[in-house]
């Protein structure tokens, strides 16, 4: 996992620790912060408002303000970095775009954002989770793109496969031959590059489904089966 890179972090961490994602914030909300900037209507969050006590830099150099326990809430990472005391103060740069990074932010605080929106920022926003270690955060970004399943099932599927989210019995059904059977091609692919890849280039065309260490089959990553995977048609 890439780290976020660090220009040494916040003088005073000061605000109460979070148990986890969706824990209540300083201010007694559930993670809403009262030092992001808003609209009249509270619909716009821009994280600039300089009571805010951490700022964060996007790659193209924007400058976010956020309350240092909303990050310590929702991000391991931050967590750690802000409770081991090496924080001295100066901004962090995070390795993200600054619409993902906002969109990181509105999941954070729990903003609901158009699902079309998340589901075509899926990969850079669910790495960039994945880099903080917010699981909370992308489990709200599944979520969101729950209702956009029907335009791509598969990416949404695998998404959710490699964050051992769920799917419901009615969504499984709605699947098609041609991604079941790209499903299974592309299962029987990633066994065999990780047989050749444990057992050299002598290994047999068909990796082995027993287990070495167990009692069921040999688990093939979701990961390397969607980077294998193409619908089967024609």
């Amino acid at each position: 996992m890439s780290e976020p890179v660090l220009l040494p972090p916040v003088p005073n961490p000061g605000s109460p620790d979070h148990a986890g994602p969706g824990a209540k914030g300083a201010d007694g909300t559930n993670g809403m912060s009262v030092t992001s900037s808003k609209q009249s209507n509270g619909t716009v969050m821009t994280y600039v408002d300089p009571a805010a006590d951490f700022s964060l830099v996007s790659v193209e150099g924007r400058v976010f303000k956020v309350d240092s326990y909303i990050l310590k809430a929702h991000s391991t990472f931050f967590h750690d970095l802000l409770n081991d005391g090496s924080h001295s103060g100066e901004p962090i740069h995070i390795p993200a775009s600054s619409r993902i990074f906002k969109a990181w932010l509105d999941l954070a605080h729990l903003r609901d954002r158009p699902p079309s929106m998340v589901c075509g920022m899926r990969e850079p926003l669910l790495k960039l989770c994945d880099d903080l270690g917010s699981r909370g955060v992308s489990e709200r970004a599944l979520f969101h793109m729950h209702s956009k399943i029907e335009k791509d099932p598969w990416a949404i599927f695998a998404l959710a496969s490699q964050k051992n989210n769920a799917i419901t019995p009615a969504l499984a059904g709605t699947v098609t031959l041609p991604y079941l059977l790209g499903l299974y091609v592309a299962a029987l692919k990633a066994k065999d590059k990780a047989h050749a890849t444990e057992h050299g280039p002598g290994a047999s065309r068909v990796g082995s489904i027993e287990s070495e260490q167990g009692d069921g089959l040999d688990e093939t990553c979701w990961k390397a089966i969607a980077e294998h995977f193409v619908p089967v048609v024609g």
